[in-house]
């Protein structure tokens, strides 16, 4: 994945497939229980992997350091991992 590339926020947004649905599911909410937090994570990564966009809204959240929810398929830790990866030439 080339991070470098230039990333315009809404060109890929109309093609995803989260597009219209609910964003809850997306977001934890913040309940103590992190078996549920987990379960909810897993729900919302299995829809972004079958995602027409899974790249271009991975980019995105990695260029724009995205600090919550799942995009593109990365939790807010996995997208600071890719953010740092991609200064150091990755």
């Amino acid at each position: 994945m080339n991070i470098a590339q230039p990333v315009h926020r809404d060109d890929w947004r109309p093609q995803a497939r989260c597009r219209g649905m609910d964003i809850a599911v997306f977001y934890t909410d913040g309940e103590d229980n992190r078996h549920a937090s987990r379960r909810q994570e897993q729900a919302a990564k299995t829809i972004c992997r079958q995602c027409p966009v899974i790249n271009e809204c991975r980019r995105s959240a990695i260029c724009f350091g995205e600090q919550h929810g799942i995009w593109g398929g990365l939790n807010p830790k996995e997208i600071r991992a890719a953010r740092k990866w991609s200064r150091w030439g990755g």
